[in-house]
């Protein structure tokens, strides 16, 4: 025989408002604020802003998903955040920010052709979310630097010497 007692119903706050998340208003020049199209490995610049709703705000995460694959969480390596490299992704809110803040992102945008969407979520301490989604349409490749290679049989052939300036393969 099992028993369970309560002192009371729990309480549900019908009234409670989930954290909001947006793009700042006029963030100045290069950065996104919706849909876009960028060249190849250029920087991806944007800024948001977080505001609590009824509880204060816990943690942020940057995600992105290419067409047709599952979501992931943006790498760290190579995400700065307010001009400082990223320690975390996700992050966890500092108390000073929990009420409400204001965060510049910039990572390098994918090498390959494609779109992928990258997703902002933002949490409460009780589980409430919002976010907010841009999709980026890569154009071209990405350039490479070739260095330290040596120009081998220049002067045979055709097709027997040389740099494959496309793989950069001697």
């Amino acid at each position: 025989m099992i028993g369970l007692s309560s002192c009371g119903d729990d309480l549900i706050d019908d009234n409670a408002t989930a954290p909001s998340i947006d793009f700042t208003t006029n963030p100045g020049v290069g950065f996104i604020t919706g849909n876009t199209s960028a060249n190849a490995g250029v920087n991806l610049k944007v800024k948001i802003t977080g505001t609590k709703g009824t509880d204060l705000l816990r943690v942020l995460t940057l995600t992105s998903q290419k067409s047709g694959e599952s979501e992931i969480n943006v790498p760290i390596t190579n995400l700065v955040k307010d001009g400082q490299a990223a320690s975390s992704n996700p992050i966890l809110i500092p108390s000073s920010d929990q009420s409400g803040f204001t965060y510049t992102f910039e990572w390098p945008n994918s090498l390959e052709m494609g779109d992928v969407t990258y997703t902002f979520y933002l949490e409460d301490v009780n589980g409430r979310k919002d976010d907010v989604s841009f999709r980026v349409t890569t154009l071209g490749r990405g350039l490479s630097l070739i260095t330290a290679k040596l120009l081998t049989n220049s002067a045979s052939p055709a097709g027997r010497g040389g740099i494959d300036l496309y793989t950069g393969k001697e």
